[in-house]
């Protein structure tokens, strides 16, 4: 039985038959689920940025200021994205491509604020049921003219000979 250590956030040693490896490194399961997981919000981030500003990939100041808001600031990647959404979606506001991303750090907290009161509301309308309603239509009155109908003649009845 062999130890193999946790490349993950554990850093402990494991046996080797219960690793997962990524990239040539071993991973617990734990660690190997959540580092998926932070691989596949790094990508949603990327692909926003990209549709965002219509580019191939993002630059080079945009990942500087990825990695300096996840190491500084210690914002996850899901949130520098829910952050870039909410002030392109709900602020309306445009970003430039020569500033990057440096609006993020002002609306984070707002945002926060924002997402939590959605799920309040989401939670609130979970308890609510909703009636149903009848909705009786009346069908409108059709008006006939017997009298212009009387006057109409019709020239297929009439045979015309030349």
């Amino acid at each position: 039985m062999r130890l193999v250590k946790c490349y993950g956030s554990c850093n402990e040693k494991h046996e080797k038959s219960n690793m997962v490896q990524i990239s040539n490194r071993n991973y617990c399961k734990p660690c190997y689920e959540a580092t998926i997981k932070e691989r596949q919000d790094y990508n949603d981030l990327l692909n926003t940025l990209k549709q965002m500003y219509n580019i191939n990939y993002p630059t080079g100041l945009q990942l500087r200021q990825i990695k300096e808001f996840k190491t500084v600031n210690m914002y996850t990647y899901k949130n520098i994205r829910l952050t870039v959404d909410y002030i392109v979606r709900v602020k309306r506001m445009s970003m430039e491509l020569k500033f990057g991303i440096a609006l993020v750090p002002h609306f984070y907290e707002e945002m926060l604020q924002y997402y939590r009161e959605m799920l309040q509301r989401k939670e609130k309308m979970k308890d609510v049921e909703l009636a149903e309603r009848k909705v009786i239509t009346i069908k409108p009155f059709k008006y006939e003219n017997k009298y212009l109908k009387s006057k109409l003649i019709d020239m297929e009845d009439y045979l015309w000979v030349c």
